[in-house]
């Protein structure tokens, strides 16, 4: 449980974002009477405007005062503090259009949202002192132009907003391995995300983070085996540059990554795979780096182990609920009045009472 709760709060949160549409812009001039509306999402650290995690633009939507994008995001590496910043412009063909308003939103980790939250946000000025300082100062030049003036922000955004649970969720760097030519691999670098039970193969982050389409996406319900091969068919140990995850897909196709991020990381992302695919048993007391029969011979011997155990009365006299039967610490109690201990990790054995 200590595991678990350092996972959930560790870094690399997977929020999906998904902008559906905007209502009631307000025309961008005198000149124009329908906007060119397009959206932009900034996701800032800490609520700083230093720090920029990622940036994404919607499609333009041309003479459209309620534009639907539907426009869906995957945001990695969110924590607690982070902001998504959603902003709307209008389209111009020359230079930059005016800002037709924003909303910002602040995603909290430490609630779970099994299902997408569907939010309706006002729109408003920037929240950041350095773009209200350049509002003003555009409005103030361009205040003797009636017919250029920059509009107050009006309307509404809908977005809807899921946060995945980060204990089957999980992000970070990868190097899965390409065949070129017969028998000739190439390993080349890429970054995955772990969501819906869906493992996402994108060409770096920032290709995440402009919601390009991935690479290549893994349903892990069809996957039937996740191994860490670290010896070669003859049993003799590999190199550790060779070391990787194999994942098997119907029982055929591989997969094979390296994780650059250290041995905890790719610790992690075996336990994460394990725990995702409803085709594995999830045991969270084997050894991660481990092959996939190891693993299933070993959770199959713990699991006869535990419905092995069988209680014992405790003889002529068993410890009562209050005692503490000397000589062998403090033993467990079941409903009939007897008590049983464990013996090791493999399960529980029956204890004479008379032994010491």
């Amino acid at each position: 449980f200590k595991r678990r709760r350092e996972e959930a709060s560790s870094r690399g949160g997977v929020v999906r974002l998904k902008i559906i549409e905007a209502h009631g812009l307000a025309p961008p001039s005198t000149r124009k009477k329908w906007p060119d509306a397009y959206a932009v999402v900034r996701v800032w650290a800490n609520g700083k405007r230093e720090e920029l995690i990622c940036e994404a633009k919607t499609p333009v939507l041309y003479q459209d005062a309620c534009p639907a994008w539907n426009f869906d995001l995957r945001l990695s590496s969110m924590t607690s503090k982070s902001v998504i910043q959603v902003a709307v412009y209008d389209h111009e063909r020359w230079r930059d259009g005016p800002s037709l308003g924003e909303a910002t939103l602040k995603v909290g980790l430490n609630v779970r949202s099994d299902k997408p939250k569907i939010l309706e946000l006002p729109l408003g000025r920037s929240m950041f002192i350095k773009d209200i300082e350049k509002q003003a100062k555009e409005a103030k030049l361009k205040q003797y132009k009636t017919l250029n003036k920059i509009p107050d922000p009006q309307g509404s955004i809908t977005l809807a907003v899921q946060r995945h649970d980060p204990l089957h969720s999980k992000c970070g760097y990868l190097t899965r391995r390409i065949q070129r030519i017969s028998e000739i691999y190439v390993w080349k670098p890429c970054w995955g995300v772990l969501a819906d039970a869906r493992l996402f193969i994108y060409k770096n982050k920032e290709a995440c983070s402009l919601g390009e389409e991935p690479v290549e996406i893994l349903d892990l319900k069809d996957v039937s085996a996740v191994s860490y091969i670290n010896k070669d068919a003859t049993g003799k140990p590999l190199d550790p540059q060779l070391e990787c995850i194999e994942i098997v897909l119907y029982g055929v196709t591989q997969y094979h990554f390296q994780c650059s991020e250290g041995y905890q990381a790719r610790r992690q992302w075996l336990r994460m795979l394990r725990r995702c695919s409803p085709q594995i048993h999830n045991n969270e007391f084997v050894c991660e780096e481990t092959t996939h029969a190891f693993y299933e011979k070993a959770t199959a011997r713990l699991q006869a182990a535990v419905h092995d155990a069988t209680p014992f009365t405790g003889g002529a006299r068993s410890p009562s609920c209050g005692e503490r039967d000397p000589g062998r610490g403090s033993p467990g109690r079941d409903h009939a009045g007897g008590s049983y201990r464990r013996a090791s990790n493999v399960g529980l054995r029956k204890q004479d009472p008379s032994a010491p």
